[in-house]
C-alpha cells in the first residue's frame, strides 16, 4: 500500500482517538460533578431529554465513559492492525504464533463485548424528563446551588 494510506489511515486514528478521550473526560466529570458540561450543540442533538437527578446525570457520565473506552480500545485494535496490514507483518508465521494471535484477538473482542453492554446496561437506567429545563436552575440539578 502507498504512503498516502498510511498517513491518511494514521490520522483518522488520530482524530478517533483525540474524539475518544474528549468523550472519557467528559464522562468522567460527569460522574464526579452530577452535572453535565457537554456543549450547547451536544445538548440540542440529545432530543429535550435531560436526566432527571443528578444521581441520573452520574448514570448517563458513567456509560460515556465506558463508551469512550471503547472507542479508545477499536482505536488501538484498528491502529495495529493497519500497522500489520500495511507493513506485513515480518516474523515467522509458526502455529504457537498464529494461535497466540488468535486468544490475543479473542480476548480484547469479549472485552470490547462486555464494555458495549455494560455500557448500554447502566445507559438503559437512565431516568429523563421530557423537556429541557434551563440547566442552571435549582430543578436541573437537585445538589446545585442557585446563583
Amino acid at each position: 500500500m502507498g504512503i498516502a494510506y498510511d498517513y491518511s489511515m494514521a490520522v483518522v486514528l488520530a482524530v478517533l482517538g483525540l474524539l475518544s478521550v474528549a468523550t472519557l473526560i467528559l464522562g468522567v466529570v460527569g460522574v464526579v460533578t452530577g452535572r453535565s458540561y457537554a456543549p450547547t450543540v451536544i445538548w440540542r442533538l440529545r432530543r429535550r431529554r435531560t436526566p432527571a437527578s443528578a444521581e441520573d446525570e452520574r448514570l448517563l457520565g458513567m456509560s460515556i465513559t465506558l463508551y469512550a473506552v471503547f472507542g479508545l480500545l477499536m482505536t488501538v485494535q484498528s491502529g495495529a492492525l493497519a500497522i500489520v496490514i500495511s507493513t506485513g507483518l515480518r516474523s515467522p508465521r509458526t502455529p504457537a504464533f498464529e494461535l497466540a494471535t488468535l486468544i490475543g484477538l479473542l480476548v480484547v473482542f469479549c472485552v470490547d463485548l462486555l464494555l458495549i453492554g455494560a455500557a448500554a446496561a447502566i445507559g438503559f437506567r437512565v431516568r429523563y424528563v421530557v423537556g429541557r429545563p434551563n440547566r442552571l436552575s435549582p430543578e436541573a440539578d437537585p445538589g446545585a446551588q442557585s446563583t
